[in-house]
Formats: C-alpha cells, structure tokens, sequence
C-alpha cells in the first residue's frame, strides 16, 4: 500500500495569483459597470421628466378637499333634512378624496413604474451575465 505524503509542499511559497488582466471576465466587468450607470441614469432622467411633467402639474380643481372654495359651493347647494344633507355632504367629500387618491396614484404609477421596471429587468439580464 503506498502512503500519502502530507508534507508541506515548498511549491506553494512561488505561489502568484492571476494578474487582472488575464482573467477571463476581465472584458465584461467594465462593460457592466458603464450598462449599469446607463441603466441608472435613464431611470432618473425618466423620474425627474415625467416627475416634473405629471406631479408638478397637477390641476388643482381635481384635488378638491373639503377646503376648497368648489367644494364648499357643493356642500352649500345640499338641500333636505339633515340625514339628507349629511349624505350629500358626505357623498361629495368621498368623491373628491377618492378622486384626488386615485389621480395621484395614477400619477405616481405613471412616475415610478417604469424605471422600476425597467430596474428589475437589468437586475435579473446582469445577474445571468456574471
């Protein structure tokens, strides 16, 4: 039977790892690097614009809170008993709230979704490239 020798092997001190350059993904990484700020810069250029374009316009009678001079000329137009101008008064100030949410919602949708998307998807394409 033969044994195994378990000395220290003297090869080892002259030991050197790669140098960067030969590495075989050398040529990729920068090309991900700059995809990356690419990526990155186009999805803040998209939030920034269409941040701008929809959040920074948004018409003022459609976000109508129970504050607005509109809103006090529905609830003042209200006639009947009082359960019935309760609903009236109700029924308009909902209608406003879930307009306003709904609006901003969109708009936000509208903001985000994308470059979030778009994120994700140059996530999982860079994850399957290293």
């Amino acid at each position: 039977m033969d044994r195994i020798d378990y000395s220290i092997d003297d090869d080892w001190d002259d030991w050197e790892p790669e140098p960067a350059d030969e590495a075989p993904l050398f040529p990729r990484k920068p090309r991900i690097n700059l995809a990356n700020w690419a990526v990155a810069l186009s999805c803040l250029t998209w939030i920034g614009a269409v941040g701008w374009a929809e959040l920074g316009a948004v018409p003022v009678d459609r976000l109508e809170s129970h504050r607005s001079r509109l809103v006090q000329e529905k609830i003042h137009r209200c006639e009947g008993t009082f359960s019935q101008r309760y609903n009236c008064t109700q029924t308009i100030l909902l209608t406003g709230e879930r307009n306003g949410f709904t609006l901003m919602l969109e708009r936000g949708a509208m903001t985000f979704g994308p470059p979030s998307f778009c994120w994700l998807i140059w996530t999982v394409v860079r994850g399957k490239r290293r």
